[in-house]
């Protein structure tokens, strides 16, 4: 939460900025590497990222960038920047998954970054985190010319993703995977799953009575 108390003095856990720095603050202790994994495969189209970011150069939580080209009237803000050596990312969030993010912002943004850093010579990416409902298809946006990658995650999609990866790791790197799930668990952020998508459902013979009120679990 230290980066919506500097920014935003701002504690208050129902808030979409202390939920960002909370998560995305916590992955920023991960390897380069395994913040990137985690964040590709927590994306419903991650295949579109590439696989290997490079060095995590930079990072900075509301960065204001110019907003010329923009209908803002000062300034661009989106959540978090991340400067790898081989990708550029934004990342603009939002409270819950239910809805929220939208064009416009996500053209503000882009044409904010082409403000501050012009061409790039790496790929510059945008991933909208909660607040993208059923629309899940990466777009690609064109901005002066150039096109730019929309990916969508949500943040049920970066619980999975942590939870895949959790058991796989050991050391300080499995402690702060556990604090992220702990943080979202906390958060409200948690995986539902369909009862017949469990696997140990398949050791029970589920009889339906006319009844349904005495329903059986049988193994």
């Amino acid at each position: 939460m230290i980066y919506s108390l500097l920014h935003k003095h701002d504690l208050d856990i129902t808030h979409e900025d202390t939920i960002t720095s909370t998560i995305i603050g916590t992955l920023l202790h991960l390897p380069d590497q395994l913040l990137w994994k985690i964040l590709r495969e927590a994306c419903h189209t991650g295949s579109v990222l590439p696989k290997n970011p490079g060095e995590l150069r930079a990072y900075e939580f509301w960065p204001k960038w110019d907003a010329y080209g923009t209908l803002n009237t000062n300034y661009v803000e989106p959540d978090v920047f991340l400067r790898f050596s081989e990708v550029d990312l934004i990342i603009e969030a939002k409270r819950s998954d239910d809805g929220g993010q939208y064009h416009e912002e996500w053209e503000r943004e882009l044409v904010g970054y082409e403000n501050e850093y012009g061409s790039s010579k790496v790929p510059v990416i945008l991933i909208s985190i909660g607040g993208n409902g059923s629309n899940t298809t990466s777009e690609t946006l064109r901005i002066n010319r150039h096109g730019r990658t929309v990916v969508k995650c949500s943040w049920v999609g970066l619980y999975e993703a942590l939870a895949a990866e959790q058991e796989k790791l050991s050391g300080s790197n499995r402690r702060v995977v556990e604090s992220l799930m702990l943080s979202c668990d906390q958060l409200g952020i948690r995986s539902y799953q369909w009862l017949d998508a469990r696997p140990w459902v398949a050791d029970f013979e589920i009889e339906i009575p006319g009844d349904y009120r005495n329903l059986v679990f049988r193994r």
